[in-house]
């Protein structure tokens, strides 16, 4: 079994990731295949009483330790990894770790250097290295699924003169373009509930976004122009144009989340609520794991 740890550009592999003749050995991963990270919450005590208040409690996030060692062909090939391995998230700047095992699906998580990592170089050939990450979120996410629809609209039928696309002899029914349901289902793989991304690319009137198996709504007020991509993160509850910076959640005049729970499917509707028009609705989704 081959498992390979990701971090950035830099990769380990349990069996040896040669680049060339430099060999990345990946020695051990803490804080994944495990939970990772702690439990939060406040635990009162019960004046005059045995026990504690009953509340809620929350998963802290997730600490994750990589160690491994560089096998280099030459000396100087092994004082360049040493720079490589000590520039490696100095900035601060998210990274992402991202684990592929032929037994798993693959899995990464958004991290932040948490300590100062360990190059241990003793001027030969070989670099040995151990690095402490923090992802404060603590879920492990697999890899993104994009599903689209338009607004839903009926077509087809039967052709005739029959036997004919309408125009010319095929032999065969034909039964014209295909509609469209304007429903997206997507299914989350995973053991942890997981919220979906919308993005609506117009030209569109304003629309709702409705959740089939609960009802739910998110429905926004304004018309989406022709070529604008409008991001709606109910993971955060942002509403963004275009990548831009100012958020447009006040346009929301149903916000209604709907995550989707392990081992669920999910099915949203795209729903025009003006006059039609033929912008399109993908869901982004990404399973997620404890």
């Amino acid at each position: 079994m081959t498992r390979t740890v990701s971090i950035g550009s830099l990769s380990f592999e349990s069996s040896g990731r040669r680049l060339g003749d430099t060999s990345w050995v990946l020695s051990s991963l803490d804080g994944w295949d495990d939970s990772g990270s702690g439990v939060r919450g406040e635990r009162g005590e019960r004046p005059q009483a045995h026990g504690n208040f009953d509340t809620p409690m929350f998963r802290t996030g997730r600490s994750i330790a990589v160690a491994g060692h560089v096998l280099c062909p030459t000396r100087s090939a092994a004082a360049a990894v040493v720079q490589r391995l000590s520039a490696l998230g100095a900035d601060g700047r998210e990274l992402d770790i991202t684990v592929t095992d032929p037994d798993l699906p693959s899995m990464s998580a958004s991290v932040r250097i948490a300590d100062k990592p360990i190059v241990a170089w003793q001027g030969g050939r070989t670099v040995g290295y151990a690095g402490e990450w923090w992802a404060a979120d603590p879920l492990r996410y697999g890899d993104t699924i994009n599903e689209s629809t338009s607004f839903p609209f009926a077509a087809g039928g039967l052709e005739f003169p029959l036997f004919t696309d309408g125009v010319t002899d095929t032999g065969y029914l034909e039964f014209g373009a295909q509609g469209s349901t304007g429903r997206v289902t997507v299914t989350n793989i995973g053991t942890a509930a997981t919220s979906p991304q919308f993005e609506v690319t117009g030209p569109t009137p304003p629309f709702s976004i409705v959740h089939v198996e609960s009802g739910r709504r998110l429905s926004f007020a304004q018309s989406v122009a022709a070529g604008d991509r409008l991001l709606i993160d109910s993971a955060t509850g942002l509403v963004v144009l275009n990548g831009g910076d100012v958020d447009y959640s006040g346009m929301l005049t149903r916000a209604e989340w709907s995550p989707v729970g392990p081992g669920e499917s999910a099915s949203f509707a795209f729903i025009p609520d003006g006059p039609f028009a033929d912008g399109t609705l993908t869901v982004i989704f990404r399973p997620a794991w404890w």
